[in-house]
Order: structure tokens, then C-alpha cells, then sequence
């Protein structure tokens, strides 16, 4: 059901995509108290109700009258991180250009970030980085995003965000390092060689050897217990 305030929501943007006479009533109705940054019966954010609907000068037009692009629902879901992914490259980029957090977790503790890795969407990624987000903010597991990347087997986003600067050493909480995770995909013939990720694997080994990691590297036990006793692992 839609509350009276999406309503009222609706009808001001309406009117002013229109550009019908009743402009000003619709300003009048903002300026009088239609509230943008509400939850309505379900949770959904007014903003969120436009973002389903994919009409991006409506979303922007809310956002211009004070639509907050870091709103939340109660749940935790973040409109920045709930529109990347496959598609809606504009729709983020307007989220971004009103101030939509780069470094937004989505209600999973997931990066914004990392579902764009997961769809390799380099636009996306592209416009998260240029609005400063951080490669090495972690997901609840501690991945940062080369490493989160490597467990999709996608190592040519890993190999690429080790050279934006990434950290290359961060560890998970079960102790697996990003040489881990190649060394045991290499060695235990995880990777098809007539697929892209194995060369991608061996390019991205290649460079950590070249920045002075040692292969075959620690094991996620070792990696463990040097982390408790405030140890280097690599």
C-alpha cells in the first residue's frame, strides 16, 4: 500500500517533470513539510520507491529537492549499494553526483563495490573509485575487494586494483591472503587453462612475487596464528 506522503510524493515530481502550471504548488508542498527521507509502511524510502521505478529525472529531481542518497531503509539496505551490479550505471551515477556514498555496505556488509566486482561492471567501478571508494574496506569476512574478487575467481579485477592500491596482504578472519587463495587454485589445478582466470592467477602471482611475497605462502593456520601473536604473515 502507498502511504499518502508517496503520494503526494509522486504528484509533486509528476507536476514538475511536467512543467504544468502546477509548479509551485508542488514546491509549496515540499517546502510545507512532504517529507523525502521517510519510511513508508514496508520500509521503502520514497527514493527507493523512484529507484524501483527506473525513472532516473524523477530520482534526480528528488534528489534535488532534498532526497538524502544515503538514506537507509530500517533494514539496512543502502540505496547506493542496492543499485550496483549488472545494470543502472546512470542511476548510480546520479546517486554519486548528489553525494551517495562510494563506501556504502549494502545490509549484508557487503562493500557497494563488491557487487560491482561481481559483475565485472568496470563503469561502476570506475565511477566508486573517482567518488573515493575505498579498496580496502572489508566485508564482515575482513575481504577487501582484490580479495573478495578472488574468491569469485575474477583475478584479473584483482590484479587491476592491486595497481589502483589495493592492499595485496590483508588477510580474512579464516587467515586466507589473496597468494593463498592463488597458490591453492594453482596447485591443486582449480583453474582451467583454457579459461582467462588461470592466466589472470599466474599474472597476479607474478606480481605479488615481484612486490616481494614469498610462494608457496602461509596457510591460513599459519596466517592465524601469526595474526595473534601480532606476527607479519607476508
Amino acid at each position: 500500500m502507498i502511504s499518502t506522503v508517496f503520494k503526494n510524493l509522486v504528484y509533486v515530481i509528476g507536476v514538475l517533470l511536467s512543467g504544468c502550471n502546477g509548479g509551485d504548488k508542488a514546491r509549496s508542498m515540499i517546502a510545507e513539510g512532504v517529507e523525502l527521507n521517510i519510511h513508508g509502511d514496508e520500509g521503502i524510502t520514497p527514493l527507493f520507491w523512484l529507484m524501483l521505478d527506473k525513472d532516473l529525472k524523477a530520482i534526480e529531481l528528488a534528489l534535488t529537492l532534498g532526497a538524502d542518497p544515503n538514506f537507509t531503509t530500517p533494514d539496512g539496505r543502502h540505496p547506493v549499494a542496492s543499485i550496483v551490479g549488472e545494470g543502472d550505471d546512470d542511476i548510480l551515477f546520479v546517486l554519486l553526483k548528489y553525494g551517495g556514498n562510494a563506501n556504502a555496505v549494502d545490509h549484508n556488509g557487503f562493500p557497494a563495490i563488491f557487487n560491482s566486482i561481481g559483475h565485472d561492471n568496470w563503469i561502476q567501478i570506475n565511477m566508486l573509485l573517482d567518488a573515493g571508494a575505498d579498496l580496502n574496506k572489508t566485508d564482515l569476512s575482513q575481504r577487501n575487494a582484490p580479495l573478495y574478487a578472488s574468491y569469485l575467481n575474477k583475478f584479473e579485477i584483482a590484479y587491476k586494483l592491486i595497481g589502483h592500491g589495493a592492499d595485496f596482504h590483508q588477510p580474512s578472519t579464516a587467515g586466507a591472503t589473496l597468494a593463498w587463495r592463488i597458490h591453492k587454485k594453482l596447485s591443486k589445478n582449480l583453474l582451467n587453462p583454457q579459461y582467462d582466470a588461470h592466466g589472470w592467477a599466474i599474472k597476479v602471482k607474478d606480481l605479488l612475487i615481484e612486490k616481494g611475497i614469498k610462494f608457496p605462502p602461509l596457510s591460513p593456520e599459519q596466517v592465524r596464528e601469526r595474526v595473534k601473536n601480532g606476527e607479519a604473515i607476508n
